[in-house]
């Protein structure tokens, strides 16, 4: 089998795990991390975790990025073959 093209996230969230994620994340990284990078650019996983402070934890601060992106994700009435709602979020740099 071949090996997917993008490196699949530590952590992905939905309504069942958000209880559960909420508790490990670090409180000094809220303030230093949103929906994308200083430059704007809206990272996914295999990008994102090579851009983060060498002194900084790429797993919290990508749980971190996944929260404000789960806050602001917008659905529309679209589904997959396993009925998940899909949904995207406009970072507020667009």
């Amino acid at each position: 089998m071949a090996k997917s093209l993008v490196e699949k996230a530590p952590v992905s969230f939905d309504i069942n795990n958000f209880s559960n994620i909420i508790l490990t994340i670090d409180p000094q990284y809220l303030t230093c991390y949103k929906e994308t990078d200083d430059k704007g650019r809206y990272l996914y996983w295999d990008q994102f975790k090579w851009r983060v402070d060498k002194n900084r934890d790429a797993k919290k601060a990508w749980i971190v990025t996944k929260l404000v992106r789960f806050t602001k994700q917008k659905e529309i009435l679209l589904y997959d073959l396993n009925s998940v709602t899909f949904h995207f979020c406009t970072p507020d740099s667009l």
